[in-house]
């Protein structure tokens, strides 16, 4: 069977957001649309951390309204439909958070869970493979990208994707 969605490493909060923006869309976008965005952000956070999905949901839509490149607002939809079933949705929404952030770790582990539920391996193999070139002590990436690859009987690869996991802890350990 299909590994289930991971629990979310945790949606983006406002202190956490990073705010990529092109140099062209900085001169046409306001501060003014920014901070709107922001506000329906806030919203939305407060509105599911209350159990109110929906409502949720409406808010950070709103947000990206006033502000498509709002990578955090992208997250928190894309786990959010993942968590009501709705993978090509939140296959989009975290697209865009790793395409607005490439460095964007949760992002990918995310991508990668969800890519896994849809039976796509080799899409949930290579965010992980991804997130594990960005931060090579990610054990989490590690023991997950070694799970797809048992899952594939890709053994040897499962064996080193362990042993990168291995490591990681045991350099935790030393800090």
């Amino acid at each position: 069977g299909k590994p289930p969605l991971s629990p979310s490493w945790g949606r983006k909060s406002a202190r956490e957001v990073n705010h990529p923006v092109t140099p062209s869309a900085s001169k046409t976008m306001t501060t003014d649309l920014r901070e709107i965005a922001e506000q329906h952000f806030t919203r939305g956070n407060q509105f599911d951390e209350q159990g109110w999905r929906e409502r949720a949901i409406a808010e950070w839509q709103e947000a990206l309204h006033f502000n498509p490149d709002h990578a955090a607002a992208h997250f928190n939809l894309g786990i959010a439909y993942a968590e009501n079933g709705d993978a090509e949705m939140a296959v989009e929404h975290l697209r865009t958070v790793v395409r607005l952030d490439p460095f964007d770790l949760e992002a990918k582990r995310e991508l990668a869970e969800v890519y896994a539920e849809q039976d796509r391996p080799d899409d949930a193999i290579n965010q992980l493979r991804q997130a594990l070139n960005i931060a090579p002590g990610d054990g989490d990436a590690a023991h997950r990208l070694a799970e797809l690859y048992l899952d594939q009987e890709m053994w040897d690869q499962a064996a080193s994707a362990l042993e990168a996991g291995a490591m990681a802890e045991e350099d935790a350990d030393l800090w």
